[in-house]
């Protein structure tokens, strides 16, 4: 295995086309760029630069020889969160709102609603989802992904309609739904996004019920190792539960208070996934 220094320049969080070309002055032949909202900046460079190839992360939209989209279809494992959380809830309503209304925000909603909807029809339930609607595609969002308060009075206002399990999607906004939860003082669970929140901010591990989970490493490892093998292509990397791109967190110390039968459906409707015969109603798909 190639090391991934030698062969990539790593972008992070950086947005706009003057970091990119800085990266291209320095020599680097392989360039990953970080978020949805760098795709036009992206494809700019790559315009500029066709002897540069780009690995987009969080965006497949862009349409170039030299650009190649790795996107994770986080609906597969929200729709089994989506199934747990309306399996465990006891108040019968669960809620989740995003940082901004953009594919891959709502993806994550879509897969958590559409899990606790075949939870409701497997199981005869009428579990209510609070903050997202993915028929009509209308729900709630702070508007960023660093406003921890607005993140918090959403929170709150979702816990106010008798949610017991919340799912913020948008980096640091989870920590306005955990300081809602800790003053509400109700057994209120909650659910990571992105990574496994209980291993990355244990401060939480109480509440923490589970994430929806990308293997970002492992996923942009594997573009990278196959460009520096010379075997760069443009299809898009996507990222699923058959790959391993995506997965559900383990329960951790939720484990004694789901049923004990809980993670054989869920094994069986992931299995169901992979194989296509369950399918994921949701717009933003990749």
């Amino acid at each position: 295995m190639v090391p991934l220094r030698r062969v990539a320049c790593d972008l992070l969080l950086v947005g706009d086309a003057p970091n990119i070309q800085s990266l291209v002055d320095q020599g680097c032949t392989t360039i990953v760029t970080m978020g949805y909202l760098l795709a036009a900046a992206t494809e700019e460079a790559a315009a500029a630069n066709p002897d540069v190839h780009f690995i987009m992360v969080d965006d497949a939209t862009v349409a170039a020889d030299n650009v190649k989209g790795v996107v994770w279809d986080t609906s597969q494992a929200g729709f089994l969160v989506g199934y747990a959380a309306a399996d465990y809830t006891t108040t019968g309503k669960v809620g989740t709102y995003g940082g901004a209304q953009i594919p891959p925000v709502t993806l994550y909603m879509d897969g958590f609603a559409r899990g606790v909807e075949y939870h409701n029809k497997q199981k005869g339930t009428d579990v209510q989802v609070i903050g997202w609607n993915p028929e009509s595609q209308e729900g709630q969002f702070t508007g960023n992904f660093s406003d921890i308060n607005a993140a918090k009075v959403l929170s709150q206002g979702i816990l106010d309609q008798g949610a017991d399990v919340i799912v913020p999607v948008g980096g640091p906004i989870y920590q306005g739904a955990a300081q809602a939860i800790r003053e509400s003082a109700k057994p209120v669970a909650l659910v990571g996004v992105d990574t496994d929140m209980y291993l990355s901010d244990p401060e939480y591990d109480d509440i923490w019920f589970t994430s929806i989970a990308r293997d970002m490493p492992k996923s942009i490892s594997e573009v990278i190792q196959s460009s520096a093998a010379g075997e760069f292509s443009t299809e898009p990397y996507v990222g699923t539960l058959e790959n391993g791109g995506v997965l559900m967190s383990p329960f951790h110390d939720f484990e004694s208070k789901v049923a004990p039968s809980l993670q054989g459906e869920l094994d069986d409707i992931q299995a169901g996934i992979i194989a296509g015969d369950i399918v994921i109603d949701t717009p933003s798909a990749p």
